[in-house]
């Protein structure tokens, strides 16, 4: 985070084992978090977990921008056939928003999102949907999604410093 002391940690809430492989051991118990941790003391000082229904939302790949609001993807392990969260926004204050993705988008994506990043004014969010052969861009103000490119299983994303 931006002060330097605390740190923001994704918890995916997979449980797996070197002697099972990539094997997702605790799917319907999955607890996926974001957990803000005070790197000097190791208290965990503020917490957000998605609504129980989408607790298969894996919340993985994050990004902060200047004032602390962190940006995050998700990759949902339940059905493909479920609208479930792809990219959301949690602010400094505690708000927490899903940004709303066009169910044509959605669908294509099949709930994995890969990377996440902002624009170097911090105004707009790109997440990439490797599996959906695209990347998508949204306000950072609000969350609302502005429009996607395509390009064959994008993942990785990273800002240019000019």
């Amino acid at each position: 985070m931006p002060t330097g002391r605390v740190l923001v940690v994704a918890s995916g809430g997979i449980l797996t084992h070197p002697d099972e492989g990539r094997l997702k051991l605790n799917l319907p118990e999955m607890s996926p978090r974001l957990n803000y941790i005070d790197s000097l003391t190791g208290e965990t000082i503020q917490r957000w977990e998605p609504s129980k229904q989408w607790h298969k939302a894996s919340i993985r790949h994050l990004c902060v921008n200047a004032h602390g609001d962190v940006y995050f993807g998700m990759q949902y392990q339940g059905s493909i056939k479920e609208k479930a969260p792809l990219f959301g926004m949690a602010r400094k204050d505690g708000n927490v928003i899903i940004a709303n993705v066009p169910s044509k988008s959605q669908f294509a994506s099949k709930n994995y999102c890969g990377s996440v990043e902002l624009d170097q004014s911090q105004t707009i969010a790109a997440a990439s949907t490797p599996r959906g052969n695209r990347v998508m861009f949204f306000r950072t103000n609000d969350g609302r999604y502005i429009s996607e490119v395509e390009i064959k299983d994008a993942c990785g994303i990273c800002g240019l410093n000019q």
